[in-house]
């Protein structure tokens, strides 16, 4: 994620064409439904593969720095496929990040806003896990203007969110959303003791983890707490 602040650049996160999952072997009343739906569902899967099309322009002409192109197919995408939950949040956190390289930071916290306001309560995995990235680059964004206390409260949202949730993506998420909050207590606020606090939690919960990523976010907190001691010592 970008961040104002030092050591909190983490590389903005694209979602990939995660899609539905649909229904396994259908049986019983399914059959019948399905049966009643099969037009219907071909009209769905190929306004979806359109959808899709789409989008993987706009990661294209983003790619080449055409960010207001891109941005345009976005917004074709949310208005015409306004159902398909899954395209929208891909368009709209897509162009979130394409606004954030026009240096239009608060259009992009605008963007996550819409994206918490439509998803938040979702019970999609793909989807909550849009929303947790869409939260946490809300965060580093208020960083990125000079707001390190809004950009903690959106990591404490991220945290009372999804700490129970164990899906690795939204795991990875909480995580770095505790060692940025770290990060921001400790050079940005000053607050050496909470911080160290923090990165002693975050070594504790992660050292272990399955999650590589968590792993190494355990030992750059640990690094931190080092850092901190010695300061201390110094002092």
């Amino acid at each position: 994620m970008i961040s104002g602040g030092p050591d909190l650049t983490e590389p903005n996160v694209v979602p990939d064409g995660i899609r539905f999952q649909g229904v396994g072997e259908l049986s019983g009343p399914w059959l019948t439904l399905a049966d009643d739906r099969d037009q219907e569902r071909e009209m769905e899967d190929e306004n979806d593969r359109v959808a899709e099309v789409l989008i993987s322009k706009g990661f294209k002409l983003g790619s080449q720095g055409w960010f207001e192109e891109a941005i345009a197919l976005y917004d074709d995408v949310v208005a015409r496929f306004s159902e398909n939950h899954i395209r929208v949040a891909e368009a709209l956190f897509s162009k979130a990040l394409d606004l954030g390289e026009l240096g239009r930071l608060e259009d992009e916290i605008a963007i996550y806003d819409e994206l918490v306001a439509r998803f938040g309560d979702a019970r999609n995995q793909y989807l909550r896990a849009v929303v947790v990235m869409a939260l946490v680059n809300k965060g580093v964004m208020h960083g990125k203007r000079g707001r390190p206390r809004d950009e903690i409260a959106v990591y404490d949202d991220v945290v009372r969110r999804f700490s129970k949730d164990q899906d690795p993506d939204l795991h990875l998420q909480v995580g770095r959303a505790l060692f940025n909050k770290g990060l921001v207590l400790e050079r940005q606020l000053g607050q050496s003791e909470e911080a160290f606090d923090l990165y002693e939690d975050v070594s504790k919960r992660y050292a272990d983890d399955q999650h590589p990523e968590l792993r190494q976010m355990a030992v750059r907190a640990r690094n931190r707490m080092t850092h901190l001691a010695s300061s201390a010592y110094r002092a």
